[in-house]
């Protein structure tokens, strides 16, 4: 399964309060074009469940995942239940640096189609890195810190 890691730091803000606009799905609609709408519902303490429709290429990806919300961590950790994709998971982590904090967004998707995928893993590779880092760049504006740098590293 192609892997999507993607890295940022932030500056002179606290991990907790960059983990809160990490948390805040419905959100991310009003922060990142891309990101066109998110439905959550909680299933439980530090569970929820999320709706998805994205913009992919020139069309929509929808899918819904189960995500797990650790805030004393600062770990979201998240997996497709239903959706477009064969597969999709991953986790998004903050994590206290000298001054600051950052985010690790790492991601696992296969698109379901063994037969195109050598044409079509790099092209959802490339979408997956540029809406991440759209939406880190959305988490530093919202928490008044100087813009991230996203750091996308192959896997």
């Amino acid at each position: 399964m192609p892997t999507v890691v993607v890295r940022a730091e932030y500056p002179g803000v606290s991990r907790h309060t960059l983990f809160e606009q990490v948390a805040d799905f419905s959100r991310y609609p009003q922060i990142a074009d891309s990101v066109r709408e998110v439905k959550v519902s909680r299933t439980g303490d530090g569970f929820v469940l999320s709706e998805w429709e994205v913009e992919f290429r020139r069309g929509l990806l929808r899918w819904t995942e189960h995500d797990e919300i650790d805030h004393e961590r600062c770990v979201l950790s998240f997996e497709q239940i239903a959706g477009d994709l064969a597969a999709f998971t991953g986790v998004w982590s903050v994590a206290e640096i000298p001054g600051g904090a950052s985010i690790t967004f790492e991601a696992y998707f296969d698109l379901g189609m063994p037969t195109l995928a050598d044409m079509l893993d790099p092209v959802a590779e490339r979408a997956l890195r540029s809406n991440t880092a759209e939406l880190m760049a959305a988490f530093a504006r919202a928490a008044n810190t100087p813009e991230a740098r996203p750091n996308s590293q192959p896997a």
